[in-house]
C-alpha cells in the first residue's frame, strides 16, 4: 500500500447484498444522511470480476474513502493511525 493510502475492506455480506440489488446506498460520515445512492443494471448472475461490476465497486470505494477522511478529520488523527 503507498504512503497515505486508506485501505477498507466491506464485510462479505455488504458486498453480496449490494451486488443482487442493483443498488448501493452510501452514507455521510456525521452526520450519518444518505451522501449518495449508486444504482447499476448488471446481468445476473453478476461476474465479481467484471469490468462493469469492478467499477460500480470503485464508485462506492470512492465514496466511502471521502467520508472516511472526513471521519479521521473531525478525530484530529490521520488515516494511517
Amino acid at each position: 500500500m503507498a504512503a497515505g493510502e486508506l485501505q477498507l475492506a466491506l464485510p462479505a455480506w455488504a458486498r453480496r447484498s449490494w451486488g443482487r440489488r442493483g443498488t448501493a446506498k452510501v452514507m455521510t460520515a456525521r452526520p450519518g444522511r444518505i451522501k449518495s445512492i449508486i444504482r447499476f443494471d448488471l446481468p445476473h448472475p453478476r461476474d465479481s470480476t467484471s469490468d462493469q461490476f469492478r467499477d460500480v465497486e470503485r464508485r462506492i470505494y470512492a465514496d466511502l474513502d471521502e467520508e472516511l477522511a472526513k471521519t479521521f478529520a473531525l478525530e484530529g488523527r490521520s488515516a494511517r493511525e
